[in-house]
Formats: structure tokens, sequence, C-alpha cells
């Protein structure tokens, strides 16, 4: 009994050439060294590290410092900067830390400081959106007023000049109110710093005994003498456009700033800055290949492209156009060379540039999309001739596309097309990567328009209209779906719109019959060696009675249009962006994730945006986990059907959003959200099913497997005494 017991001991290790059993038979067929024997142990623990939970970090920042004052005047006082993101913020001196900040609420006009002053106990800022703010020390808001511009200022009150009739205005500068003095030269001024946003040169402030050196590239730093105290790099604050670059076994953060550099991050060590490059303020950075970062530049009426490595920051190409000012650049996928740009102007011209010469002819053809946000018409050209030309709905302009935008990263694999409902019916997803849907806009009649149509064709499926919207939309494109919000002007509130695409049955039901004809011909023929021509009845339902006699065309039969299933809900929260989730494989569905006005990120099942969630309570339905259709969707933190990521931690003045597949698994979809602050994070649209979970015991574990070894070791040593024995 001793001897199997240890033999059991040996098969749980699940080693199987460590002892051969048997009655009369135990001898010694293999001799393990040391370094077989602790493989499996280092390389289970190894995995176990590998499937740890994905590290997330955030970069809080200010902005570049334009401004500088102090309110105290002491020696332990705080510094008090204004940045051109118009963010008012507190330092501490001695490390340059956040004390607080107030940031400005950011919108698409991107409006910034133009004059400051620091009168009595309050900071007096005029934006360039007509906006006046009194704020006190501790970065609250003490009142705010439209008005043009900030003239003049006391302890006591201050003269801003009226945006309606151009005059001057008296404003207390207690609570704000206007009022008219009876001395107007009565309180003693205070000076009005007007604040200069263009920045070539470093610009020096003198506080209490420091040097403070704001940088044109951002950085804001503390100098003592010729010693450096402590330095920020609020370049990263100013985002144009970000990515992720996924490779074998870690990811690159490749960021662009608006001040003139572009910069590759190690995604899971954020102040590893691995490689900096110095560009033109006036980029934009092109995502489409896989392992390139590529941006273009224009400077007047040229244009410039520069492509880098985005593990190195090693420049692969630099080429410039003259007299062509870029509008859209593409990475081509089917280029032959390395690296390859296809440029377009608003004109439909395009222009070819890659790192060799000659390249005109090493393009396939590839049919892209043109068109004009605010124009009426949209239309698909090759590299020849325009193949398709479609015109908005009469009297509206285009607003938004919304077409495929895989992650270079991610492969070619796709997701079940079938889905089997809850009454055991089968569904074919309609996954036709070339559809596109169009949204126009009638301003006089307030009607927006969502067309549907196949971009490869020009076809259009479906026209539907919206009545009573506003103009601004946005939406994406996932595996046989679209989601798109609009602004409902009777209910004042947002307005998600859930279009579900499928085959029509009759339509891929045939197909099927095809393919599994042809699959049982083969079979017969080479492995039964019968004719597919026999009497034989061969049945299938829902067919024809011969599969022999079924005459099917090799591809879906009828027009091909698929089969559109809508639904709408009326959000909770304000819409500003909109991105969908990547998996290295593409297997796990894709969701979308919603950034509110708030700057909160949050990730929404597709199980909750789906158009078939019936009315009422069904079972049938609450086997495919659908819940009841609720006209009001929830997206607030309190909601239990959407994550928020990084437990809804706002981010300030979202800019850019960018998500990628995990280098090594699939559940996790990596997502960088890049504003006023950078935050890099990880979503599980599905759940972490090859991810271990945040309170998962991995001392252990390692216990249990070194437990394990142990008792290996020690049964090998007594198996091999009992198999000499045994032998004698």
């Amino acid at each position: 009994m001793v001897y199997y017991g240890i033999s059991f001991v040996h098969n749980i290790i699940g080693i199987s050439d460590l002892l051969p059993i048997g009655v009369g038979k135990a001898k010694r067929a293999h001799s393990m060294k040391s370094t077989e024997l602790l493989t499996p142990f280092f390389f289970f623990l190894s995995y176990v590290i590998s499937v740890s939970v994905c590290a997330s970090w955030s970069r809080t920042g200010i902005g570049r410092v334009v401004w500088v004052s102090s309110l105290d005047h002491g020696i332990d006082s705080n510094v008090f900067v204004l940045t051109a993101k118009s963010t008012l913020a507190s330092l501490h001196v001695s490390n340059g830390s956040i004390v607080w900040r107030s940031p400005y609420p950011i919108s698409d006009d991107e409006p910034h400081p133009i004059a400051v002053t620091s009168a009595g106990s309050a900071l007096v800022i005029s934006f360039s959106d007509n906006r006046i703010r009194a704020c006190l020390k501790n970065g609250s808001v003490q009142w705010e007023i439209r008005s043009c511009e900030l003239l003049r200022a006391t302890n006591e009150f201050i003269v801003v000049r009226s945006c309606e009739s151009g005059e001057e205005a008296y404003t207390r500068l207690s609570n704000g109110e206007y009022f008219h003095p009876a001395d107007k030269n009565s309180a003693s001024s205070v000076a009005v710093d007007r604040i200069q946003l263009n920045q070539e040169n470093e610009r020096v402030w003198d506080f209490n005994g420091l040097a403070l050196v704001s940088h044109p590239d951002g950085r804001f730093e503390a100098h003592k003498e010729s010693e450096i105290l402590w330095s920020r790099d609020e370049g990263f604050a100013h985002p144009t456009d970000v990515a992720l670059y996924s490779h074998s076994d870690f990811s690159v953060l490749v960021f662009l700033s608006e001040l003139g550099f572009m910069a590759g991050l190690d995604a899971t060590k954020p102040e590893n800055v691995i490689w900096r490059e110095t560009v033109q303020t006036n980029c934009r950075l092109v995502q489409g290949h896989a392992e390139i970062a590529v941006v273009t530049c224009i400077t007047g009426k040229d244009t410039t492209v520069l492509a880098v490595r985005s593990w190195s920051g090693e420049e692969v190409l630099r080429k410039s156009v003259s007299n062509f000012k870029v509008w859209r650049a593409e990475v081509e996928n089917e280029c032959h060379t390395s690296i390859c740009v296809q440029l377009s102007d608003y004109l439909g011209a395009s222009h070819i540039v890659s790192n060799i010469n000659n390249t005109q002819e090493t393009v396939d053809d590839a049919i892209q999309l043109r068109y004009e946000v605010g124009g009426t018409k949209i239309s698909a050209i090759d590299k020849k001739s325009v193949l398709w030309q479609i015109n908005a709905v009469p009297s509206s302009r285009i607003v938004l596309v919304v077409y495929e935008n895989r992650h270079p990263s991610e492969h070619s694999l796709f997701p079940p097309a079938v889905r089997v409902t809850g009454d055991r019916r089968v569904l074919f997803k309609d996954t036709n990567p070339n559809l596109i849907l169009i949204l126009s806009y009638d301003e006089r009649k307030k009607k927006m328009y969502a067309m549907l149509v196949d971009g490869s064709s020009g076809v259009t499926h479906q026209l539907v209209e919206h009545p009573n919207s506003g103009p601004a939309a946005i939406g994406v494109k996932g595996d046989g779906w679209f989601v798109y919000t609009t602004w409902n002007i009777g209910l004042m509130a947002y307005e998600s719109n859930i279009v579900d695409l499928y085959r029509q049955p009759e339509i891929h039901a045939s197909w099927v019959q095809e393919r599994l004809r042809q699959n049982i011909i083969e079979y017969l023929t080479i492995f039964k060696g019968l004719s597919p021509w026999n009497e034989e009845k061969l049945y299938m339902s829902n067919s024809c009675s011969f599969i022999s006699k079924c005459e099917v065309d090799e591809k879906p039969v009828g027009d091909g249009r698929p089969h559109v299933v809508r639904s709408s809900a009326i959000l909770t929260q304000t819409v500003v962006a909109m991105t969908t989730t990547s998996t290295k494989l593409g297997i796990t569905e894709r969701s979308p994730l919603f950034v509110l006005d708030s700057g909160q990120i949050t990730l929404v099942p597709k199980k909750l945006l789906d158009a078939r969630r019936p009315r009422d309570t069904n079972p049938a339905y609450g086997a495919e986990y659908l819940k009841t259709y609720n006209p009001l969707l929830s997206l607030r933190p309190t909601s239990y059907d959407n994550t928020f990521l990084e437990n809804g931690i706002p981010v300030a003045g979202i800019r850019s959003i960018s998500c990628a597949p995990h280098p090594s698994r699939e559940s996790p979809s990596q997502v960088v959200i890049a504003g006023l602050d950078l935050l890099y994070t990880h979503v599980h649209p599905i759940g972490k099913f090859d991810s271990l979970s945040s309170d998962f015991n991995h001392s252990t574990i390692v216990l249990m497997i070194a437990g394990l070894l142990i008792s290996y070791m020690y049964s090998e040593g007594l198996l091999r005494k009992l198999s000499l024995s045994r032998s004698w």
C-alpha cells in the first residue's frame, strides 16, 4: 500500500515518466535531473504571474503654466498658477505637487484665459468665451458673469466691457453684482495681467527666492540658483491624439501633444518615457499600422509625413509633399512595402508617400470614402474613378459617418455570426464590414436622417428619420450593430439608438444548406465511394426533398439586404464621445464605451443595448439573459447594469480615447483616455475568464506547489528504496 500511495503522489504531480507501475516490474526507468524537476514549478509560477490583475494608472495634470502669483506672499505659501487649459491650481512650493485645482469646463470651442488679476482676496479671470470668474484661495468659484473684457480692477470692484452695449460696467468684487459707484477713483487700482498664449521661449517668474520656469513644451520647473528642485511635465495635459500599440509581451502608448512633441510611454509604467520626438504643432496621429506610428503635419500649403517605430521611436519615414494640404491620411495595409501612407485632400486628390521611391505601383486598388462634414454628398473612390455617389436627404447636411474601425493589432477572427435564441431558433448576424451609417440633419425641419448604406456597392438599405432632433450626433459600429445618439428636443435629453443587423432567415438558410450539401457530397465520394447522384434520398428540414435536385446559388440569394431590428432609449446623462472595446482575437464581442460630460467613462454591456429586448417578461428571452426593455437607460454610478472605469473617477477635459487589444490575453481590452488627465486601465466586456481576481491569494498557491514539490522529492527517495528492496 505504501508503494501505491507513493505512486499516487507522483501521478498527482503529473510527470508520466517518473516510475513504471506494476507488480514485479518495479525498476527505475528514468533518472530525472534537477532542472527537469524544477521546470514545471517555475512554469506554473510564471503562468500565475502572467494572469495576475492588469495594472492601471492615472496622471493628473493642470496644463502649460502662463501666469504665476501668490495671495499670501509668505515664505511657505503655495504658488497659484493659471494654465493655457483655463485651469487654476495651487502647487506646493517645496515639491510642486497639486494642493487643489479648479479646471474650467472645456467645450468644443476650447476657451482660454485672456486676462487675470489678484484683486482683494480673490483671483478674477477673464476667458475667451466671454465669461469672467472670481475664485477664492481654495479654488472655489465665488461668482461668474457674462462680459466681453476685463478692463481694470481695484480691491473693491472691477471694470468690464459689456458684450451687448460695448460700454463699461462696474461689478462688485464681493458678489459680482453690477452697480454705479459714486466715486470711481476712490479705490486704488490693481494691475491686470494680459495672458500671452503663444510662447516660443521660456518664461520665468521670481517667487520667494525661487525661479519658476515655464517651457514652451509644457515643462514647469522650480530653480534655486543652478539646481532644479522639482519639475512637472505638463505637455501631457495637452493631447492631440493618443494611440495604443500592442506587441508580443508589452504595449506602448504613443502620445501626440499640441505643444509640439510626441512620446512613447511604457503602458505599464507611466514614468517610463521610452522615447520623445519633436514635431510641429499642427499635427495629427494616424493609426492604421500595428507597429508604426504615423504623423501628418501641415505647414502652410505643404504636408509632412513622419513615421516612427512605436517601441523605439526610430524614424522610418519623413517626406514632404508640396502644395498639398492633407485632409485625411490612411495607412495602406495592402501596400507591399514596410510603410505606405495615402494622403487625401478636400478636392479628392490623393498622394502616396512611402519609404521607397515609385510607390504608385505598390498599392492595390482600395475603396476610399470621401465626404465633408456639413456637405450634402458622400462618394466612394478608388485610385482610378468614382465608384458610387450618394446625396443626402434634400435640404439636409451630413453630420456624421459611422464605419468599421478595427484596431490594427486585432486579428481577423470574428465572434460567431450565429445567435441561438431562447426558443431554439437561429439568427445569423450580418457582419458585413462594408456597411456604413450616414447621419444628416435638416436644420429647417429639425430632423435627423439615418441612412444605412453598403459601402462596397453604394446601395441604400434603409432610411429612418428622427423628428424633433438636434444637430449633435455621435456613434460607433460593432460586430453586426450600430449605436448612435441624437438630441431629442421634445424630451430635452439625449436618445440612444440601437441598430442590430441580421441576415434574412430564408436567404442565409439556403447558403447553409449549400455548404452542408457540399460537405455531404465530399464525405460520400471520398470515404464511402458513393456517387452523390445516386437514388439515395437525403432529407433536410425546411428545404428541398432531394438535396441533389435543389438548385441553390453559391452565395445567398435575394437582394442581400440585412434584416434591421431597431430600438431606442433615453439617456440619463450626456454622452460626449463613444468607442468600442477591442480584443486580441476578436472572439469577445465588442461592447461600447461611453464618455460622459462629467468626465466619467462607463462600459455598457451589449446585452443592455440589444434591440431585441422584450417589452414584457418572457422565459425564452430570459434564457438569452436579455432584460425587459426599459425606455430609460441609466448611466449613473448607482446602476448595476453598466461598469464605470476606475470606480467612476472623472478624467478632466477628455480630448481623446483609444482602445487596443491586450498583448497576451483575450478577455481584457486596454483603454487610454487623454485630456487634462491621462488614464490607462483595462476593461473586461464579458468577465475575467482568463485573468485572476484582485483578491487572489498568490502565497497560498505558491506554498501548495512548494509542498507538492517537497513531497515529490521525498517520495522519490522512498520509492527508490522500495523498488530496490522488492527487486531482491
